[in-house]
């Protein structure tokens, strides 16, 4: 079986047993659910990094194209500078208040920053270049097209389909059966978050799902 933006469409359709539901809202109900699902876990479905240089004198970088939340930095070269420096970042309103521009400072390692108006600022200018890797979490690209596959595997094709007829049921005003579906998801939820977070498997019930533009 497929899995593209119409699959999944079609499957919901089948399941809540109306094959005239409108398909934008399905479509946008599909896209809601992995969105939330990739958004509000750290999953290493959407997980990546990649390398920049901070040259000698600078103290910043453009974030990564879709770049959604930061979970680790780490300088990488020279060689003998490794270090891990997620442990000094901190949140734009104390980093300003700690520390002055980064000009008014003699220009040494790499150590505090924060991220601000698309950017990683270091709190001091570089006394050397550095090559930093930066692991993170992208943004997820809504599915457009018939044939769009999804970021979530297909192994939980299932997580989408139900969240997406919850929606529907929901929009009906079947809101038992929505509860009811509602359940069926967490529970699967639960299993992927055990196999691929298990730090976040209790957090599961947080995430309630429906459409609030109706």
């Amino acid at each position: 079986m497929a899995y593209t933006l119409a699959d999944l469409r079609t499957s919901v359709k089948n399941r809540i047993a109306d094959p005239n539901f409108n398909n934008a809202l399905i479509d946008e109900f599909i896209n809601s659910e992995q969105r939330e699902i990739l958004g509000y876990y750290n999953l290493p479905f959407n997980r990546t990094q990649t390398q920049y240089t901070i040259t000698q004198g600078s103290n910043t970088n453009t974030l990564p194209a879709r770049h959604q939340k930061t979970i680790g930095l780490r300088v990488i070269a020279p060689q003998n500078d490794d270090r891990d420096l997620s442990r000094y970042y901190l949140p734009w309103k104390r980093f300003k208040q700690t520390f002055r521009e980064a000009d008014y400072y003699s220009n040494t390692d790499l150590l505090y920053w924060s991220i601000y108006n698309n950017e990683i600022v270091f709190a001091y200018n570089s006394d050397k270049t550095y090559t930093v890797e930066h692991d993170y979490i992208t943004t997820v690209e809504d599915l457009v097209d018939d044939n769009d596959v999804p970021e979530l595997p297909e192994e939980f094709r299932e997580i989408l389909i139900i969240g997406a007829m919850v929606r529907c049921y929901e929009v009906n005003d079947d809101n038992d059966i929505a509860q009811y579906q509602q359940s069926k998801k967490n529970l699967l939820v639960q299993a992927m978050l055990k196999r691929y977070a298990p730090q976040q498997s209790a957090t599961t019930n947080t995430l309630r799902n429906s459409y609030r533009g109706i």
